[in-house]
C-alpha cells in the first residue's frame, strides 16, 4: 500500500519545514502559498500536456512534485511522480490521463490544510 492510499497530509513534513525555517508560522505561510498557487500550477501542467510541450510539462510537474513533497501533500506528490514518469517515457496522452487526478488530490490536501 502506498502512503497516499491513506495519507493526504503528512504533518511531519510540515514540522520539518517549520524546523528548517525556525518558524511554524513561516512554514504554514509556505503551505498556504502553495495551496493558493496550486490551481494555476496544475493548469499549466494540463495545458502543457494538451499542447504536447513535454519539456514545459516536465518542468511544471517537477515543480508541483517538489513543493508537494515539502508541504506534506503525499497523494499529490505521488501522483505527480506518476505524471513525471509518463512524460519521461514520452507518453503525453497517458501523462494527461494521470494528471486528471491531480485536481482532486489538490482539493483534498487544501481541505486538510484548512483544518490544521
Amino acid at each position: 500500500m502506498k502512503d497516499s492510499d491513506c495519507l493526504v497530509l503528512d504533518i511531519r513534513r510540515i514540522n520539518r519545514l517549520s524546523a528548517g525555517l525556525d518558524s511554524p508560522s513561516h512554514a504554514m505561510g509556505v503551505v498556504s502559498l502553495f495551496v493558493e498557487r496550486l490551481p494555476g500550477r496544475l493548469g499549466s501542467v494540463h495545458l502543457s500536456l494538451r499542447d504536447g510541450k513535454s519539456e514545459a510539462a516536465l518542468g511544471d510537474i517537477l515543480s508541483v512534485a517538489t513543493s508537494a513533497y515539502t508541504t506534506g501533500a503525499t497523494q499529490l506528490e505521488e501522483q505527480s511522480r506518476v505524471v513525471e514518469q509518463r512524460i519521461r517515457a514520452g507518453d503525453l496522452a497517458a501523462a494527461l490521463v494521470a494528471a486528471q487526478e491531480l485536481d482532486a488530490y489538490a482539493a483534498e490536501f487544501a481541505q486538510q490544510v484548512s483544518e490544521v
